[in-house]
């Protein structure tokens, strides 16, 4: 056990380092190699507004006024070597428009996503600068909202591309460092839960973990100001934006469901339906122009908080009706989900965005955290309630001399044959009986005769342990159970017979072991099937037609220890 934990542990820690490496070789690929300096510089001074021939110098960030609803900024020289790089400002809110001489630059396109003032005030203006700048005044008139009598200005920033690139990673490191933690543990837990689906376990509450993860890390990811400048935020990084946050809460309601007896409310099934409904006649408007995706958002919201009220008001109907550890485990993590729910929402409507990305993805780490260990704890226990169950399964079903699968069974696999729940188009039946063991026995003692017993089996083992199963049916009695067997019924005989003659010739090997045996195929030569009885019994007969040669063979040999009269068992 400890051996296998440490395993696991280096197995996690290595996929850890390799998804790092990987996200830094891919983060790294897009930065652009440049001659030029990787500087990143604050235009705070040199701008001006002016308003027939009088100029007011302008610091940012700063305030202008818009009586007519808009305002110019205007600049009449770039820093040194700003040609061909990068103009960046957090102004897209106020849809700006950026000219060159007379000559339009730039102008905020939000792709039919009319986004609200949070999402707008996070998002990044990249305004490429082209490569003859020497000289040339740059323009940039800024659009208020109706009624609004200024506008508060942020600050500019011009660089290259790597500059530009580095310094968005700095600002959102916390938050891309989060994203990406929750990724590679999403990742590692749909894997956990294809090897306990391998190894026949309960996997259903763990990747609903997993995609809970993926969900959740990739709406952050498509959300994050730097898929912004890979991408320019187009429509279809916000459409993908917009499913990941509405797919987030499903798996965290399967994961409910999935507990104890949760499965029978069908409540879960309605929302679920509900949910998919939403999700289509969202899609439908967006496509077809009549609403966009941010203007349905509180419809989405709403969802959110019926999911949450929904799944904690049955786990409390639950608890209620059938008391568990499980439940009110399940209950507590959901009522912190739903807190955190509520916390994100009320953020997202009243605060910074950037203190609502951040607290909600700290927020949902840690509960993310917690959930794994009480998952990791109930899936230790349920390992090892597992393997205690295969031990006392093999004890019941395995002879402790030999260590084959003993009567019983047999008595399982010929019922499986019997019923046809054991599927295969023909099959062999060996049986096999120790010659003598009985003299042995009586002549030598029964420590003598287990080693004969023993080197009977291995013998079985040795010759049909690779083409079926072997089991020891009785005191002297071994038997071998061949699925769609390839060989002859001498061929098999003569695999026994091999074994049996090595087994003679080690010099350790005390005295000669003999065994009789006997073979009959369930599918006879002209393609007719027997019953398992008359299978059985003609393998039986064969067997004991071996019995009687060897038998008489050992009369005529004139071995004085066999008893007169008896067969040699």
């Amino acid at each position: 056990m400890v051996r296998e934990t440490t395993a696991g542990h280096k197995i996690l820690v290595f996929s850890i380092v390799a998804a790092c490496l990987i996200f830094g070789y891919l983060l790294l690929g897009t930065i652009r190699t440049s001659p030029e300096k990787n500087d990143l510089r604050v235009m705070s001074d040199g701008w001006y507004t002016e308003e027939g021939n009088v100029k007011t110098d302008v610091s940012l960030p700063g305030t202008l006024a818009c009586p007519d609803g808009s305002a110019e900024l205007r600049t009449d020289g770039l820093p040194e070597n700003s040609t061909g790089q990068i103009l960046t400002t957090r102004a897209a809110k106020y849809a700006i428009e950026v000219y060159v001489g007379e000559r339009l630059l730039y102008r905020y396109n939000d792709h039919g996503q009319k986004r609200n003032d949070t999402v707008l005030s996070n998002e990044i203006c990249f305004i490429p600068l082209p490569d003859k700048m020497e000289g040339r005044s740059l323009r940039i008139v800024y659009h208020a909202e109706p009624g609004q009598t200024e506008i508060a200005v942020p600050e500019i920033r011009v660089g290259t591309w790597n500059a530009t690139l580095l310094n968005i990673c700095r600002q959102g490191a916390y938050s891309l460092i989060i994203t990406l933690t929750l990724l590679i543990l999403g990742l590692l837990t749909v894997i956990l839960s294809v090897v306990v689906r391998y190894r026949g376990g309960r996997q259903l509450r763990i990747i609903n973990i997993g995609l809970f993860l993926l969900f959740y890390g990739f709406w952050c990811l498509t959300d994050s100001p730097l898929v912004q400048l890979l991408y320019s935020y187009n429509a279809q990084i916000t459409y993908l934006n917009f499913y990941f946050f509405m797919l987030v809460p499903v798996p965290l309601l399967l994961y409910v469901r999935n507990t104890g007896e949760m499965r029978r409310y069908r409540a879960f099934d309605a929302f679920f339906g509900v949910y998919a409904l939403n999700i289509a006649v969202q899609t439908a408007l967006a496509l077809t122009g009549k609403y966009t995706l941010f203007q349905m958002l509180w419809v989405t919201h709403c969802l959110i908080i019926t999911a949450m009220v929904l799944g904690l008001t049955l786990l409390i109907r639950e608890n209620r009706r059938k008391p568990s550890a499980e439940i009110r485990t399940c209950l507590w993590l959901f009522t912190t989900a739903a807190a955190l729910c509520a916390v994100s929402i009320v953020l997202y409507v009243f605060a910074e965005y950037g203190a609502y990305q951040a607290l909600s993805q700290t927020g949902i780490l840690l509960f993310v955290l917690i959930l794994l260990s009480v998952v990791a704890g109930e899936l230790v226990q349920n390992l090892r309630y597992r393997t205690e169950a295969e031990i006392y399964h093999q004890m019941a079903e395995e002879d402790k001399l030999t260590h084959l699968q003993n009567r019983r069974a047999f008595d399982l696999r010929m019922q499986g044959i019997e019923l046809g729940t054991e599927h295969c188009a023909n099959a062999a039946l060996v049986f096999m009986d120790v010659n003598g063991l009985k003299r042995t026995n009586d002549c030598y003692g029964h420590d003598a005769g287990d080693r004969i017993v023993i080197a009977a089996a291995r013998c079985a083992e040795e010759a049909f342990g690779g083409i079926g199963y072997c089991y020891r049916i009785g005191g002297d009695e071994f038997c071998a159970i061949l699925p769609d067997p390839v060989f002859t019924e001498a061929e098999l005989l003569e695999r026994l017979q091999k074994q049996v003659e090595r087994c003679n010739s080690d010099p350790a090997s005390e005295r000669p072991l003999s065994l009789a045996c006997g073979c009959s195929f369930l599918r006879g030569a002209d393609g007719t099937m027997q019953s398992v009885s008359d299978w059985k019994a003609e393998a039986d007969g064969r067997m004991y037609a071996d019995k009687k040669i060897a038998h008489e063979k050992m009369f005529a040999d004139g071995d004085p220890a066999a008893p007169r009269g008896e067969m040699p068992r």
